[in-house]
């Protein structure tokens, strides 16, 4: 676990803490050697401004729900809208230190992926030419299996969860750690990558199974 901290450095307006989470993001990538896109790696952006806390999840779907792909069966899809739910209402998703006093006001998570386009090409151009095209697709029937296999296997999709939390506290300045639920919700999820900046600090941790909670060190 690494952690980076730079203390008593003044933060600007919130518009400006995607530029600085950017920053942390680029860093680590460069220190760890890093894709963009990890299996097991969440990426968690957090940004205090008064009494307000911003959180930003962004995380494979493989972490989540064990494939990348767009949704192909049922189960699938209800896992996806499982998964969503979770990510919406577990109250251990990420949890403040109870000395901040934060509530949690809004949550909103999404699974972005290619599905629409697929259902799109499903509810129009396949069912046009479904006649025509039948034969052709029962003869690479074993292809398709195969090539949809290693998709599952190799999550080429590169589908992600995406969700955005917004806490008021009544003692910001009380802030000193938060504890975040990832780990015990989704077992795939191997370690989140955390920034965190504040009025008065800037941090970066790496958090595991071992080591969940986020230090605000001023």
């Amino acid at each position: 676990m690494n952690v980076y901290c730079c203390s008593k450095s003044r933060c600007g307006p919130l518009a400006a803490a995607t530029a600085v989470f950017v920053t942390f993001s680029v860093s680590a990538g460069e220190q760890r050697q890093l894709d963009a896109h990890e299996h097991g790696v969440a990426t968690v952006n957090m940004a205090l401004e008064d009494d307000t806390l911003f959180v930003e999840l962004e995380t494979p779907a493989m972490n989540i729900v064990g494939f990348e792909h767009p949704p192909r069966t049922a189960e699938q899809q209800q896992a996806i809208a499982a998964a969503i739910q979770t990510l919406e209402t577990d109250p251990s998703m990420f949890v403040p230190n109870a000395a901040a006093q934060c509530t949690l006001l809004a949550a909103d998570a999404q699974h972005s992926s290619d599905a629409a386009g697929t259902d799109d090409h499903a509810d129009g151009d396949h069912d046009e030419h479904a006649d025509q095209d039948e034969h052709e697709e029962h003869a690479d029937h074993d292809e398709h299996e195969e090539h949809a296999e290693h998709d599952d296997n190799d999550a080429g999709g590169h589908a992600e969860f995406v969700g955005q939390y917004r806490f008021s506290c009544r003692q910001p300045a009380q802030l000193t750690s938060i504890r975040v639920g990832l780990f015990t919700a989704f077992a795939l999820t191997e370690e989140v990558e955390v920034s965190f900046l504040g009025p008065d600090v800037q941090t970066f941790m790496e958090l595991d199974a071992g080591q969940p909670v986020l230090r605000v060190d001023r």
